[in-house]
């Protein structure tokens, strides 16, 4: 089978209601990956609902979508020798460039938030202890931004076992933080993409040659645009950063 393209499920995230969804056969297999799939999957085939609750659950039912349908949507095809670009190892499959797959068999371009790109212009003078500030991204050029809050909800120091978050592990340093694009289970709770805007990149300590960047619709376009379509991008402004929260708001 090595010589067949590898499962690759098309998962989109609505930023506004935090549901993470992969619709396949035109609508008649629907699953929802509850936080990154970590708390469990639904599945709804041909209207009947039912819960994917492990993951060797989740290992069998890829499986079951390899062997029924992997004409449409590749072949699960996992192995520890499997390579990947930059030299990194994985063994839930590769994509079509090389780039390896999570568990939910998306491309490591999507779970590297490749959709937007980065603001990451820092005036040091404004946060010269380099304090947890929210992330800025944008999708076409500086005209639209979002943020991402910080966290520290996450198993970076105990993926394996996943018994406790970061945030309360003291083998984590303590400057350490993460922002992220897609919920996994790594970064299982993340709210994703936040509406923003100029005056929030300001208190956060983006710089002023940057923002003004920004404005003229300058900065750098998103390296995978194309990725786009896996997001469904906030409307509403919520979690406003203000002088007062800046250093504290946390995801």
């Amino acid at each position: 089978m090595n010589d067949k393209p590898h499962l690759l499920l098309d998962w989109h995230l609505d930023c506004n209601t935090g549901k993470l969804t992969c619709t396949l056969l035109d609508g008649d297999l629907v699953y929802e990956a509850h936080a990154g799939g970590i708390e469990g999957y639904t599945k709804v085939y041909n209207n009947e609902t039912s819960r994917i609750a492990t993951d060797s659950d989740w290992l069998e039912e890829k499986h079951w979508i390899s062997k029924n349908f992997g004409e449409q949507y590749g072949y699960y095809q996992p192995g520890e020798s499997l390579g990947g670009l930059e030299g990194i190892t994985m063994s839930e499959g590769l994509g079509a460039e090389g780039e390896y797959l999570d568990h939910l068999q998306r491309s490591a371009y999507l779970l590297a938030g490749l959709d937007t790109a980065s603001i990451t212009h820092i005036d040091s003078e404004i946060n010269p202890e380099k304090n947890p500030t929210p992330a800025f991204r944008t999708p076409d050029k500086g005209l639209t931004i979002y943020k991402l809050l910080p966290t520290t909800k996450t198993f970076y120091f105990s993926y394996v076992t996943k018994e406790i978050y970061d945030m309360d592990n003291p083998d984590r340093p303590e400057e350490a933080h993460w922002h992220g694009t897609c919920p996994c289970q790594m970064l299982p709770h993340i709210r994703s993409y936040m509406v923003s805007n100029y005056e929030e990149m300001a208190i956060a300590g983006i710089h002023a040659t940057a923002i003004s960047a920004c404005r003229r619709g300058e900065w750098e376009a998103p390296l995978r645009p194309e990725l786009q379509k896996h997001f469904t991008y906030p409307t509403e402004h919520t979690y406003i950063v203000t002088a007062d929260n800046v250093y504290t708001l946390d995801n």
